[in-house]
């Protein structure tokens, strides 16, 4: 794994893998909104997304790569739950996750280590991941998530910098 001190020395790493990432707009939370959008619209975003907040029990996948240290495989990635503004999870039974037919249809349950609940796989390939929360109180959140590799070659271009 690779420490963020290994990062430090290149400020544009990300341009150097995807230079259009340059180009794309920014959107920052002072502007006043996007062309386009009215007030009505906008109360429906928002509405939308405070749902998913709610119903997901602010509970999300995140994942993070690195190259693989196994043969024929692309990346090491490491999936595990995270919680909007909250590292608490004590409400959590258990976290079951589904990568699909390359991993034999298989369902992991996550491992809780530190402050974080996930499993750990190697992959050639993006795949989707699926991941069930089952709260101690009987209910149960299904989540999704893209595993990309777009980061990974943002890695593997520093790293070949270096």
């Amino acid at each position: 794994m690779y420490a963020p001190s290994d990062f430090k020395n290149e400020e544009h790493f990300l341009e150097t893998a995807k230079p259009e990432l340059d180009r794309l707009e920014f959107a920052s939370p002072s502007a006043n909104g996007v062309s386009g959008v009215t007030a009505t619209t906008a109360e429906d975003w928002i509405s939308t997304r405070t749902d998913i907040y709610k119903q997901n029990h602010g509970f999300f996948i995140a994942h993070v790569l690195e190259p693989s240290r196994s043969e024929g495989q692309e990346y090491d990635i490491f999936i595990y739950l995270i919680r909007h503004k909250s590292k608490e999870y004590g409400d959590v039974e258990k976290a079951e996750f589904f990568f699909g037919q390359y991993w034999h249809n298989k369902v992991y349950v996550g491992s809780k280590v530190g402050d974080l609940i996930g499993v750990k796989t190697t992959a050639y390939g993006p795949f989707l991941a699926l991941c069930r929360v089952t709260l101690k109180d009987g209910s149960s959140v299904m989540l999704s998530k893209y595993i990309d590799f777009e980061m990974g070659l943002a890695v593997k271009k520093f790293l070949e910098a270096k």
